[in-house]
Order: C-alpha cells, then sequence, then structure tokens
C-alpha cells in the first residue's frame, strides 16, 4: 500500500464521529505480541457469546454461529478488509456498510475501493490493532475502532444502535486483548 493510501486513512480517522480505544501491557517483545494476534483463537465468556449469538439472529442464514467457533480468529474474519499492515507494529481491519441495521448492510470492498468508497448513509469502520514496544521486555498493544458516518442520517442511524453496542462491543475488545496477552505467555 502507497504512502497516499496510509495518509487517506489517517485522514479517515481523523474525521471519524465514533472512537473507542482499550489497551494492555504484555510482557512481551512487539514481534511477539504480532505473532499472538495472528494465532489467538477468542471463544468468550459466555456474556459475549450471548451478545454474539444475538448479533448474529438476523443474518443466521448466511453465517452459521456456533458457540464453540471463536469470535475472534483473525483468519476467519470474511466480513474485514485487511486495509494496512505494518508489521509488527500495525494492523488496520476495516468494513463499509449501514453498520446500524440488523444485517449489518455490509458491502464488498477491496482496499483501493474503501478509501474512495463515497455513497450516503454509510459508515465507514477501522479497527486498528498497535503494537509499542517498552524498554523493559514489555510491549503495549492497543485496539482502537473508529466510525466515519458519510450523512447526519447515517450520524443518527449509528448513534442509536452505538447506544446500544458500546459497552458489549468494549467487553468484547478487552476479551480480546486479555486472550492475546495471555496467548504470549
Amino acid at each position: 500500500m502507497n504512502n497516499s493510501t496510509v495518509n487517506e486513512i489517517q485522514e479517515l480517522l481523523k474525521k471519524s464521529q465514533f472512537s473507542e480505544c482499550h489497551s494492555i501491557c504484555i510482557n512481551a517483545s512487539s514481534s511477539k505480541v504480532w505473532d499472538s494476534i495472528y494465532n489467538t483463537k477468542v471463544y468468550g465468556s459466555w456474556y459475549i457469546k450471548i451478545v454474539v449469538w444475538l448479533r448474529t439472529l438476523p443474518i443466521r442464514k448466511n453465517v452459521k454461529y456456533s458457540p464453540t467457533k471463536p469470535i475472534f480468529d483473525l483468519n476467519e474474519m470474511p466480513n474485514f478488509l485487511r486495509l494496512y499492515e505494518n508489521p509488527p507494529n500495525e494492523l488496520y481491519l476495516a468494513m463499509i456498510g449501514r453498520l446500524w441495521k440488523l444485517n449489518g448492510g455490509l458491502i464488498r470492498v477491496d482496499k483501493h475501493q474503501f478509501t474512495n468508497f463515497d455513497k450516503k448513509h454509510i459508515n465507514k469502520l477501522i479497527w486498528c490493532f498497535r503494537v509499542e514496544e517498552q524498554r523493559n521486555s514489555q510491549s503495549i498493544l492497543y485496539t482502537e475502532t473508529k466510525v466515519w458516518c458519510s450523512s447526519k442520517y447515517s450520524f443518527i442511524c449509528f448513534f442509536l444502535y452505538w447506544l446500544m453496542i458500546r459497552v458489549f462491543s468494549g467487553l468484547i475488545r478487552k476479551e480480546i486483548l486479555k486472550a492475546i496477552s495471555q496467548n504470549c505467555s
């Protein structure tokens, strides 16, 4: 990916109307944390499984939910576009859609289409993992989710959706960070 695309991603991140960030300190090098991001499968606690089960109810025909299937497995996340990678420091995942809709209203795009996609009433979501190595053989792993809304209508719809899911989304992100940390041990 060229520098102009990276700049476009940074601009989109600055313009986002919704943001959620979580972090964890891990006793491991940045390269070990990076490998763990790709090798961790998160199955989630009972309450996370219930939230995921409820969220997938409307799209049950297209997505086969199983409580034994991980809620996070970077190698099995077809709805997320791998927008940018800078190993072992940054990974940007992305999606476009009407995210407030029960079926997610997802629109499949490639990397170039993502940055140039310009339709009304959609959301662009970027989910970033960032690893910062510290001096004492530790690393800080950040996960940040940013959402940009293309119109006032999509902003209002996503805002109402965000009010309902933000707490659960944060719990899921925290469980993912914890599992990645445990996988480094």
